[in-house]
């Protein structure tokens, strides 16, 4: 050890390691772990070093302090949980009580090895099944790694009491021969054991899960016993939704809690991913809200718009001469009535305001005659400093529709428009679509009768092409208005 580099780095190895009474001591766990890969080396190198140290390993006692030490690790990290799961005790009632069944093997549908690992340990505690020194809780790396110095097979033999195995497995690591064969020695030794009850929580995909599958069912047969877990939205308790919900996500590129869009009783929590939320990551739905290929937030120069609601008085002339062909209302009761009564007509609600001014309010079907009749001098105007202003008037009408000549920048005041929604409703879900890129699409539905629900599904579906989270978060959250640009839409 001339090197100092090499020097160093044995320190800083040892520095958590101290010696008292004869006996070295390590309090970090870590380190302890780091160790490991050295004293194969060193066992391999002086092989007499395993044979004088053999005799003190061979104590059972000190074997399951080892592999006690081992579980407290693991049940520490799994109080560590933020989330808790229901009580119930029929879960998992028959396999324990059952005298043919020895292993449940737990295949996660949603979440991984670890999230079914904490959910049997939760309900086995709740149940008083778990009992202090008579179960323990591993990996199967730990236990492999672990099993080389100290064989657990053989303490599993001398076990007399009720004893449980916890252990996770992560399948998408190969398992060489020797592997196999430290776990196929596990499985028959278990098996002359009555007291003994293994539950195995593993992906419900991966590349070496039929390897244990098929070890498992050869020793135990129908012992062996596999079953989909699918956690759920009703499996954690009241507590636990209002944490998982108060949880940030990113939507569109803006971070944002849960709770501010859905609560713990809407339908739509049944869908949430609940172990990307347990294993810490961060959900992403759907991408940033899209831009036009031309637009450039610096050289963008505010627009005017022109909101042209006031109607001219020859309209009421027309209609007594009996020259207006469609129905108007003056009171939305009225309008209310004639749009129940006709269905197909085109019913208009005019209403005067203050100044007497005939102020067009709401309509049923097709606006072409009532355009005729528009106040052109008489229209209010959103400057680009008063979006905040428009998004307001939005909210109280199905379509916004901008119209101008081709070239005047409909599509750049769009995507200007959209980015700004977002900032002032990072709630809301944005959705911009160039109706020129799904013209095939747009003529298959010319024939077609559809309501809301279906066009939400063909945005959400032929468009936008979201997936089930992201359609049902479009559906559910549908409040913001439309905003419309000839052939672009938000």
């Amino acid at each position: 050890m001339e090197d100092k580099q090499v020097q160093e780095k044995a320190k800083n190895i040892l520095q958590n390691f101290e010696i008292e009474n004869d006996t070295i001591r390590c309090a970090d766990g870590s380190a302890l772990q780091a160790m490991i890969p050295y004293v194969k080396r060193l066992l391999f190198l002086f092989p007499q070093i395993k044979e004088n140290t053999k005799c003190p390993l061979l104590s059972n006692e000190i074997r399951n302090r080892v592999y006690q030490l081992e579980a407290r690790r693991y049940v520490e990290r799994i109080r560590q949980s933020p989330l808790e799961f229901r009580y119930d005790a029929s879960i998992f009632r028959e396999f324990l009580e059952s005298e043919q069944q020895k292993i449940l093997h737990l295949q996660m549908v949603d979440g991984d090895e670890w999230i079914g690992l904490i959910k049997v340990h939760q309900v086995l505690q709740k149940t008083g099944c778990l009992i202090e020194s008579q179960y323990t809780v591993l990996t199967r790396d730990r236990l492999l790694t672990v099993n080389m110095l100290m064989d657990f097979s053989t303490l599993m033999q001398s076990t007399v009491t009720p004893h449980i195995l916890l252990m996770a497995c992560d399948t998408n690591q190969m398992l060489d021969e020797e592997a196999e064969d430290t776990i196929r020695n596990l499985l028959n030794t278990i098996k002359q054991k009555t007291n003994i009850k293994i539950f195995l929580s593993t992906p419900s995909e991966c590349s070496t899960l039929s390897v244990l599958q098929q070890i498992g069912r050869g020793i135990f047969g129908k012992g062996f016993v596999t079953r989909d877990e699918l956690l759920s939205w009703s499996d954690i308790t009241t507590e636990s939704q209002e944490k998982l919900l108060r949880q940030t996500v990113s939507i569109q590129g803006t971070d944002i809690a849960l709770n501010e869009f859905i609560s713990a009783d809407s339908p739509m929590t049944k869908l949430l991913p609940l172990g990307t939320f347990m294993e810490g990551k961060h959900l992403l739905i759907d991408r940033a809200v899209p831009t036009s290929d031309a637009y450039n937030e610096g050289y963008y120069i505010g627009r005017t718009l022109r909101h042209n609601r006031a109607i001219k008085q020859d309209i009421l002339t027309d209609i007594s001469k009996e020259e207006f062909p469609d129905l108007v209302a003056s009171t939305e009761q009225e309008f209310n009535q004639l749009s129940q009564l006709n269905p197909n007509s085109n019913v208009y609600w005019l209403e005067k305001d203050k100044s007497g001014k005939l102020i067009w309010q709401h309509s049923q079907g097709s606006l072409e005659k009532l355009c005729g009749y528009t106040e052109t001098d008489s229209s209010h105007t959103y400057t680009a400093d008063d979006l905040v202003k428009l998004f307001e008037q939005a909210q109280h009408h199905t379509v916004m529709l901008i119209s101008e000549s081709a070239g005047m920048g409909k599509s750049t005041i769009l995507t200007h428009l959209s980015k700004h929604i977002k900032q002032n409703f990072p709630a809301k879900w944005v959705v911009r679509i160039d109706l020129n890129d799904h013209i095939d699409a747009l003529k298959e539905l010319e024939q077609e009768q559809i309501d809301k629900e279906k066009a939400i599904e063909f945005v959400s579906e032929k468009l936008l092409k979201l997936n089930t989270l992201e359609r049902t978060f479009v559906s559910g959250n549908l409040k913001l208005k439309a905003v419309s640009l000839t052939s672009e839409v938000v």
